[in-house]
């Protein structure tokens, strides 16, 4: 009787670990479920992973999700580094990458590669050079852009091979895609979105007019 009283409490005791755990299981499911369906994404997040260039305080920011192999990001790009020079403190530009492997072999080598150069505090030096470059994007291009930018190389091609950054560009990848941005360059200038090959101009006026909102 005593052997069959203590052979019913294992086996509760089993049922029970087994509830709990399936229970657990099905709770931290749901939590995945909830958080990705339930986060209503309508504008971008910048956070310190983010490559930005200019003061922190300007009054404008410029978001631009681009990709290294697309021929209109780095005109927008051109543009937007050289409104920057002629007028100093007014605006904030914030790196996204929105690579479209699909369509270039390249862009997404191309985005760890500068990312990794981001480590070593070049970003934005190695950034201009894969645009002026893009036409030959090629891993042996960005071991002489690692030299020319004067990264420890080394360092550099471990980080490459190892795709040490990859998380940090499929993390705005995958923010693109949440902000339903199809086509590159797309930017947010103070949070209003603009998509396609803009003319210096209509950056211009876009900058001005974010100015006094």
């Amino acid at each position: 009787m005593r052997e069959y009283f203590w052979h019913i409490i294992v086996t509760l005791g089993l049922f029970v670990v087994l509830i709990f755990g399936a229970t657990v299981l099905s709770l931290q499911f749901s939590n995945d479920i909830n958080f990705t369906d339930s986060e209503a994404i309508s504008t971008p997040a910048i956070t310190i992973v983010d490559p930005q260039l200019g003061d922190a305080d300007a009054p404008v920011t410029v978001v631009t999700y681009s990709d290294y192999a697309c021929a209109s990001c780095a005109t927008i790009e051109s543009i937007l580094v050289s409104f920057l020079q002629e007028h100093p403190g007014s605006i904030r530009i914030v790196w996204k990458d929105m690579p479209n492997e699909t369509r270039h072999s390249e862009a997404i080598p191309s985005a760890i590669a500068a990312r990794c150069a981001g480590k070593q505090g070049k970003f934005w030096e190695f950034n201009a050079q894969l645009f002026a470059n893009q036409s030959t994007l090629s891993s042996d291009l960005y071991q002489t852009i690692a030299a020319d930018v004067g990264l420890d190389t080394p360092s550099f091609s471990m980080c490459v091979s190892n795709e040490d950054t990859l998380p940090l560009v499929e993390r705005t990848l995958a923010e693109g895609l949440a902000l339903k941005i199809t086509a590159t360059p797309t930017l947010f200038i103070n949070n209003e979105r603009f998509t396609g090959s803009l003319s210096q101009s209509e950056i211009d006026r876009a900058i001005s007019a974010a100015m006094v909102k």
